[in-house]
């Protein structure tokens, strides 16, 4: 975990500076440690094994191994309603998604 952490640290340095990051925060603490003010968002794209592993095997040169993909599953915490992290169901187009995203986030549709 400690390795995690050092890289979510230097993810928090870049948040700092306004950017924007995706990553893959399965565990809460990742999450909690990242969380450094009301500007920092998390958006949780929430889908099933199935559905996940149909869409990663179909991906090239994607850097995931999709046998990977069970142990993301055993370790993931999904967001409590606490946590205040914008759900999104996956399964509709990116564009459905990106505009889904973008609502909930309330973004102008131009950013």
């Amino acid at each position: 975990m400690a390795g995690t952490l050092a890289r979510a640290d230097q993810t928090l340095a870049c948040c700092r500076r306004k950017c924007r990051a995706c990553l893959f925060g399965v565990k809460t603490p990742y999450r909690d440690r990242l969380h450094v003010s009301e500007e920092v968002k998390f958006v949780y794209l929430r889908g099933d094994f199935a559905l996940i592993e149909e869409q990663l095997r179909s991906r090239r040169r994607h850097f995931m191994d999709p046998d990977l993909l069970q142990s993301q599953f055993d370790d993931l915490e999904e967001p409590q309603p606490d946590e205040h992290v914008v759900t999104v169901q996956l399964g509709g187009t990116p564009e459905e998604i990106l505009g889904e995203i973008k609502a909930k986030l309330h973004l102008a549709s131009g950013h």
